[in-house]
């Protein structure tokens, strides 16, 4: 019995089963945290966008023009989308004011499998097209 070619053969199968286990929760946590990175990308683009969007609205609900926003004394849309979204935990990449108080923000965030992006536009809805 000591020449079974078949003996220890139920503990090699274990093993590759168990390679096999632990891979596939690797990639599963690694897709988890990709996904959690988009989500916190998202949440950021939002954040920065609302937050330049409330920036160039007056009190009144009325949109003021550069030259004016700045003689009342507001910070410009984009100006104040960057540390918002480096407050939560991304950078902005791309943003633009596009008028009528609507603001266009693009920022990234570092992931587990490179950069995860987000986009958002806020503004007035009757600025928005539809």
């Amino acid at each position: 019995m000591l020449d079974d070619p078949e003996r220890g053969a139920g503990t090699v199968l274990v093993l590759a089963l168990v390679a096999v286990v632990i891979l596939l929760s690797a990639s599963v946590a690694v897709l988890g945290r990709a996904q959690a990175a988009g989500a916190s990308a998202q949440t950021a683009a939002d954040l920065a966008a609302l937050a330049a969007a409330a920036s160039i609205a007056v009190p009144t609900g009325m949109v003021l023009a550069p030259e004016a926003r700045s003689a009342a004394g507001g910070e410009r849309g984009c100006a104040l989308a960057a540390p918002v979204a480096e407050r939560n935990g991304a950078a902005v990449l791309a943003c633009e004011e596009q008028g009528g108080g609507v603001v266009a923000v693009e920022v990234g965030a570092p992931g587990p499998m490179g950069q995860a992006t987000g986009r958002a536009v806020a503004g007035p809805p009757s600025a928005r097209a539809p």
